[in-house]
């Protein structure tokens, strides 16, 4: 009766210490804050890897191709409010693309201030687009951790992106929204 009594104890003393412990984990959760946005619709004609023709909207849009294997670009300036922190780049566009066999990306580098990169992400288009030689929006995102965001100068630079310069990709319509990202407990 007595080791009952015992085994009994030791198992709701396990419960408690369990419960116990479970109620003192932190969640950790993330706290985004817009720091910038950019748009274009690329109708501004001094850019120059604009099209003029079959655009989402307006008259023109950007073409990266076997000519020029780089659409237009964009380049950020990483604000001082987002030293230490992660950084979020959220890409909203419209993007078609001539095949679903060759890579069609936009590219972003983070950079330091004499055109060392620091590190490079893309948004591969291909996981968003089934239908060729049709316009289609594109929601997407890539973050720079905080470890790397560690000091004054730092540049994000974005671009469409045709590496093997086979068919066609184009972009339209294009925001970026940059984010800084803090884990909030």
């Amino acid at each position: 009766m007595k080791g009952k009594l015992v085994y009994k104890f030791l198992g709701v003393l396990s419960i408690i210490i369990a419960v116990s412990c479970s109620n003192n984990e932190s969640k950790t959760e993330e706290k985004s804050t817009l720091v910038y946005t950019h748009f274009t619709d690329f109708e501004d004609t001094t850019i120059k890897v604009e099209v003029k023709g079959d655009a989402h909207s307006g008259n023109f849009f950007s073409r990266a191709d076997s000519s020029n294997i780089y659409g237009s670009g964009f380049i950020f300036n990483v604000h001082d409010s987002l030293l230490q922190a992660d950084a979020k780049v959220k890409f909203e566009g419209w993007v078609r693309v001539g095949d679903l066999s060759h890579n069609k990306e936009f590219a972003l580098s983070l950079e330091d201030g004499n055109g060392h990169v620091l590190k490079w992400e893309k948004i591969d288009f291909r996981s968003h687009i089934a239908e060729t030689n049709k316009w289609i929006q594109v929601v997407d995102s890539v973050t720079f951790p905080a470890n790397i965001i560690n000091r004054n100068g730092l540049i994000i630079k974005s671009y469409s992106f045709n590496p093997d310069g086979k068919s066609t990709l184009d972009c339209d319509d294009i925001k970026l929204s940059f984010y800084k990202i803090k884990a909030v407990q």
